[in-house]
């Protein structure tokens, strides 16, 4: 077992992105969170598991590739962006949420109604309904936004709220 873990070492550190072999390096793979694929017996098998094997590859780097294309597009926006979780956490945030929350703190795992109060509201009740707030004006102190928010549900259960919001207190004036 010992060989077989300094293998799937050396693999790993080589750029290996997914493992295919038999039980034992299976089970490894899966206390690592390494994709693998299992190899039955019988040269079929093994055709079929590194065909498996290619196709879990492309999939990976289209899914890096989509990460990449969001984490860019949310550094970007003209509005602030955050991600917050069925428990008030906020997940995901941009560069520009932060400006407009006025923080030195990163937003990243603050509860929003400590960060961004006013969103606050409208997480609980976009989260309730599940149905999605657009173009909405509310007050923050001085200063207006407008808010957006759009409920995220993973098998029809309330995961989070996705908000765009912007100051629009001059435009207001």
């Amino acid at each position: 077992m010992d060989d077989l873990e300094s293998a799937i070492d050396r693999a790993l550190s080589d750029g290996c992105q997914v493992l295919v072999g038999g039980y034992s390096l299976n089970l490894i793979a899966s206390r690592r969170r390494v994709p693998s694929v299992l190899i039955s017996a019988g040269r079929e098998a093994v055709e079929q598991a590194i065909d498996e094997a290619i196709k879990l590859v492309h999939v990976i780097r289209q899914e890096r590739e989509k990460n990449e294309l969001f984490k860019i597009t949310l550094q970007l926006s003209e509005d602030g962006i955050v991600y917050v979780d069925n428990n008030g956490r906020i997940t995901i945030a941009n560069e520009r949420a932060k400006r407009l929350a006025k923080t030195p703190e990163d937003l990243l795992e603050q509860q929003v109604q400590q960060v961004l109060p006013f969103l606050s509201s409208y997480w609980q009740a976009v989260l309730q309904s599940l149905k999605q707030v657009t173009n909405d004006i509310c007050k923050n102190g001085n200063e207006v936004f407008s808010v957006n928010c759009y409920p995220v549900s993973v098998e029809n259960q309330a995961a989070g709220v996705l908000f765009f919001f912007r100051n629009v207190t001059d435009v207001m004036r």
